[in-house]
C-alpha cells in the first residue's frame, strides 16, 4: 500500500475485495448462488484501481484466501481426524493451503495492475480476460477448481464446454464482470465521462457474445435431449452404503459393511438393472475367494464358459456340505485343471480339508499344488481373474449370518443374493518389477516394497473379471506422498496416508459392447485426464469416490459440481457413485437427473443413453483456448514493457482502466 492512502482507503479496499472473494465462494455449493459470478470479481477491479503490481498482486492473494477458506474449509477437519493435528495448527495448515490457491488471483491481479501501468491506452478487456484463462490453467492446484464451476447448475452457459472446455465458462463470466465495471466506471468517475464515449462497444459487445452463447447452449441442449431419447439404454443401478471412514476401515466391521452392499444390491437388482456399481474402495472382505489363472486358449475359455454357470448353480451348493476343493483331480493335463480350477477350489483349503478327487480317483493324490483358487487375505493380487459368488440366502445383518452358520466364502462374496454384472471399487497389490514373492510375502512387506492399486473392477454375473482400471492420478498425502521413496520414514509421521502406486493410462472398460469410461475418485474433476478419456471414445463415464474422509460437510456437493462439466466436455452421461454421497447421474448437458443425500444409505437407478462417444471439439482441440490466450497473454507484455502503448497523444481506447499513478509507489516501477 503507498504511504500516501490513509486507513479509509485501506479499509475500502480490504472491504472490496473480501466482498469479492464472498460473492465467488457463495456462487458454488452449498450456497449455489450461481448469479453472483457474474459480478463478483466487480469490487475487486474497483480495488485493484491506482494500486502497483505488487499491491494488486497482495489485494489479489486475499480476495484469493477467501474465497478457498470459504469453498475448502473443511480441510481443518480432515487434518484433525487423520494428521492428528491440533485444531489450531489444522486451522494454520488449512489457511495456507488456501492462500496458496488463490494465488490464481494474485498472479492475475498483479499482471492486471502493472499492464494498466504500462500500456495504459489498451483496453482492460484485452489483457485482463485472457490474463485469467492463463492463471487458472497453468496454476498447479491440489484440489483443482475453475471460475467457470460456478455455473454448473445453470445449464445454458455450460454448454460451450462442448467446444473449448470449463474455460470457456469462464470466458463468459470474464466478459460480463469485466463489461459491468467499464460500465461502472465511466458513469462513476466523472472526469471519464468527460473525456471518453461511452464505452457501448465493448459492453454490448461482450454481452451479446455471452447472449449468444446462453442461446446456442440452450439450442444444443434440445438437441441432445432428442438424441438421449433415441438412443438405446443399459439400466443402471447405484448402491451408496453410507459408511463413514472409520467404520470402513474396522476390521471388526468389514464383514457388515460387505453385507449392507449385498443387500443393497439385491434390492436393485429387482429392478432389472444390467449393472450395479458400488463405490471406490467399498469391496473390503476379510477374505477375498477368487482365481489368478490367465490364458489365451480358446478352448480353455470356452470350457470356463460353460463350466462357471454349472458350478455356481449345481456344484457350489453341494459343496456346502462335502466340503471338498472341486476340479483339483478332474483331469492329469494341466491345462484342463487350470480351466476348472478357475471356478473352483476354494473351500477345502481354507477350512482345512484335504481335497477329494472328483473325476478319477486313480488320479488321487497327484493333483497339481499350484493354487491357482484360493482365499485372498483382503486385498487379492493384481492378476485376479475371477471372484467366487456366495450361494447362501443373505442376512438382515451379521449376527444373523452367524446364527445360520453361513460359511465365509460365501457370507464375504462380492455377489451374492444378485447375479448381475457389477463395478466396484477395490485395492490389488502386485511385487515390484523384477521382485519375487508369493501372495503372502508381499502381504507382510514394507510399503516401500510392494505396489498397491486403487482399482475398479468390472465383472459379469458370474464373477468372472472382465476387466479392471487403476487409478492414474492419485491424490498427495492421501494416496501417495512426494518423495517418499527415498524417505519411507515419512509414513511414520503420517501413518493414516496411503502407499499406492500409479496405473499408466487411462481406460475404458466394456459391458455387452457398451464402452464406459472408467475413472476414480477425484479423476473426474481433472479436465486433462478427462479429455485423455474421451479420446478412448467411452459411450458413457463412471466415476466411483469416496468422499467419507470429508465427514457430512460441503466437501461432497462441491466436488460433484466440479465433475459434472466432464459429462458436457464428453456429451455423454456420467454415472457417479460415492460412499458417503453425493451419488448422481449427470446427463449428457450436464444436468444432475437423480442424486442422493449426505444421509443414511440409498440406492438409485436409471436408464442409462448409450452416447456415440464421438469426440467432442474440446476432445479434438483441447484447451486451445488457453494456448490462444496465453500468446495474448505474452504479446501484450512484450509491447507494454516495450512502451508501445504509452503515448498519451492518441485518444483513449473504449473500455481503458484509469492508469496506475496515483497511490504509485514510486519504488515499483515494475
Amino acid at each position: 500500500m503507498s504511504s500516501k492512502e490513509g486507513a479509509s482507503g485501506f479499509l475500502l479496499r480490504f472491504a472490496l475485495t473480501s466482498v469479492s472473494g464472498v460473492l465467488v465462494f457463495t456462487s458454488f455449493p452449498t450456497y449455489d448462488i450461481w448469479p453472483f459470478a457474474y459480478f463478483a470479481l466487480v469490487p475487486l477491479y474497483f480495488a485493484l484501481e491506482g494500486r502497483t503490481k505488487s499491491q494488486a498482486f497482495a489485494w489479489g492473494a486475499w480476495m484469493g484466501t477467501v474465497t478457498n477458506v470459504g469453498g475448502f474449509h473443511w480441510i481443518s477437519g480432515l487434518l484433525e481426524d487423520f494428521a492428528h493435528m491440533s485444531a489450531t495448527l489444522a486451522m494454520t495448515l488449512c489457511i495456507v493451503l488456501c492462500f496458496v490457491q488463490g494465488l490464481v488471483f494474485a498472479l492475475w491481479a498483479g499482471y492486471v495492475a502493472w499492464v494498466s501501468k504500462h500500456a495504459p491506452r489498451l483496453p482492460i478487456w484485452l489483457y485482463a480476460v485472457p490474463a485469467m484463462l492463463v492463471a487458472e490453467f497453468t496454476f498447479p492446484m491440489l484440489f483443482p477448481w475453475y471460475f467457470g464451476n460456478s455455473q454448473y447448475l445453470f445449464y445454458p452457459a455450460i454448454q460451450i464446454a462442448e467446444l473449448v472446455g470449463v474455460l470457456g465458462i469462464t470466458l463468459e463470466l470474464m466478459l460480463v464482470n469485466t463489461a459491468l465495471y467499464v460500465l461502472l466506471t465511466h458513469f462513476l468517475d466523472p472526469t471519464r465521462r468527460a473525456s471518453n464515449p461511452v464505452p457501448w462497444r465493448f459492453a454490448v459487445g461482450a454481452l451479446a457474445f455471452v447472449g449468444l452463447m446462453l442461446g446456442w447452449g440452450q439450442l444444443r441442449i434440445n438437441q441432445i435431449d432428442r438424441l438421449q431419447d433415441e438412443a438405446k439404454k443399459l439400466r443402471i443401478g447405484m448402491v451408496e452404503g453410507d459408511i463413514g471412514i472409520w467404520e470402513k476401515e474396522d476390521p471388526k466391521k468389514l464383514d457388515n459393511n460387505i453385507l449392507i452392499h449385498q443387500n443393497l444390491s439385491a434390492q436393485v437388482a429387482l429392478e432389472g438393472v444390467d449393472l450395479i456399481v458400488w463405490p471406490e474402495s467399498s469391496y473390503q472382505s476379510p477374505y477375498i475367494w477368487g482365481s489368478t489363472l490367465k490364458t489365451d486358449d480358446s478352448l480353455l475359455l470356452e470350457l470356463d464358459s460353460l463350466f462357471v454357470p454349472r458350478f455356481r448353480d449345481g456344484i457350489l451348493p453341494a459343496m456346502r456340505a462335502m466340503r471338498v476343493g472341486f476340479g483339483r483331480d478332474l483331469h492329469h493335463r494341466p491345462e484342463v485343471q487350470h480351466a476348472f480350477q478357475r471356478a473352483a477350489s476354494t473351500a477345502a483349503r481354507a477350512h482345512g480339508y484335504k481335497p477329494l478327487p472328483s473325476g478319477f480317483p486313480s488320479r488321487c493324490g497327484e493333483a497339481y499344488e499350484t493354487h491357482l483358487a484360493c482365499p485372498f487375505k483382503r486385498v487379492p493380487p493384481d492378476e485376479v481373474t475371477y471372484f467366487l459368488p456366495g450361494y447362501e440366502p443373505l442376512a438382515a445383518d451379521r449376527d444373523a449370518d452367524r446364527t445360520a452358520g453361513t460359511l465365509p466364502w460365501s457370507q464375504f462374496a462380492v455377489q451374492r443374493g444378485f447375479d448381475v454384472p457389477l463395478l466396484f471399487g477395490g485395492v490389488s497389490i502386485r511385487a515390484p518389477q523384477g521382485v519375487t514373492k508369493t501372495y503372502a510375502e508381499l502381504l507382510r512387506s514394507p510399503k516401500s516394497e510392494r505396489e498397491l492399486f486403487n482399482v475398479a473392477f468390472l465383472v459379469d454375473r458370474e464373477g468372472r473379471v472382465l476387466d479392471e482400471y487403476k487409478k492414474v492420478y492419485l491424490l498427495l498425502f492421501g494416496e501417495s506422498i512426494p518423495f517418499a521413496d527415498q524417505i519411507p520414514w515419512i509414513y511414520d509421521l503420517i501413518p493414516e496416508a496411503g502407499s499406492f502406486s500409479a496405473g499408466e493410462t487411462p481406460y475404458v472398460m466394456e459391458l455387452e459392447g457398451v464402452r464406459m469410461g472408467a475413472m476414480i475418485c477425484y479423476e473426474d474433476i481433472i479436465p486433462a485426464f478427462s479429455r485423455k478419456l474421451a479420446m478412448l471414445k467411452p459411450q458413457m463415464l463412471i466415476n466411483v469416490t469416496n468422499d467419507a474422509w470429508f465427514g457430512k460437510t460441503g466437501e461432497p456437493y462441491l466436488h460433484l459440481a466440479l465433475a459434472t462439466i466432464r459429462s458436457v466436455e464428453s456429451r455423454v452421461w456420467l454415472v457417479r457413485s460415492t460412499n458417503t454421497g453425493v451419488s448422481a447421474f449427470v446427463d449428457a448437458n450436464g444436468r444432475l437427473v437423480k442424486q442422493t443425500s449426505i444421509h443414511d444409505p440409498e440406492t438409485l437407478v436409471a436408464d442409462v443413453p448409450i452416447m456415440s462417444g464421438e469426440k467432442t471439439i474440446y476432445t479434438r482441440i483441447g484447451d486451445l483456448i488457453a494456448w490462444l490466450s496465453m500468446g495474448l497473454v505474452l504479446i501484450v507484455l512484450v509491447m507494454a514493457r516495450r512502451g508501445d502503448f504509452e503515448s498519451e497523444e492518441q485518444p483513449k481506447a473504449e473500455g481503458e482502466k484509469g492508469k496506475v499513478a496515483e497511490g504509485e509507489d514510486p519504488a515499483d516501477e515494475d
